[in-house]
């Protein structure tokens, strides 16, 4: 794929993508923006989660968005938008410093499932 603009973020993309083992069931990418990042997951996992609280990000996400992927409006810190214990593979590029890191990283390390179940 390739890329439609260039940033930082995007720039370790690929990193992210090849960490991701063929055939994960569900991956989640948290502060996904306009989805570039997850539709390039879609690639790798059977379902594919982009959360973003931005109503405006979720909408461009959702334009393009191949069967795959789901996109939700959604604050990840909220608790109550995502399941726990239900993603192999989870992403955060360039999210964690916009909250408290402590709230963040409580609330992502409920995300994953158990290693067992991969």
């Amino acid at each position: 794929m390739t890329d439609p603009y260039w940033n930082h973020n995007v720039h370790y993309h690929p990193v992210v993508v090849d960490a991701v083992l063929h055939g994960r069931r569900a991956t989640l990418d948290v502060g996904c923006g306009d989805g570039l990042l997850a539709r390039k997951l879609a690639s790798r996992a059977e379902s594919v989660t982009g959360v973003d609280r931005s109503p405006q990000m979720i909408r461009l996400a959702r334009a393009s968005a191949p069967g795959n992927v789901t996109f939700v409006e959604a604050d990840y810190l909220d608790g109550t938008s995502l399941d726990e214990g239900k993603y192999d593979f989870l992403s955060a590029v360039a999210v964690v410093h916009h909250a408290e890191f402590e709230d963040a990283v409580a609330r992502l390390v409920t995300l994953p499932a158990p290693a067992a179940d991969w």
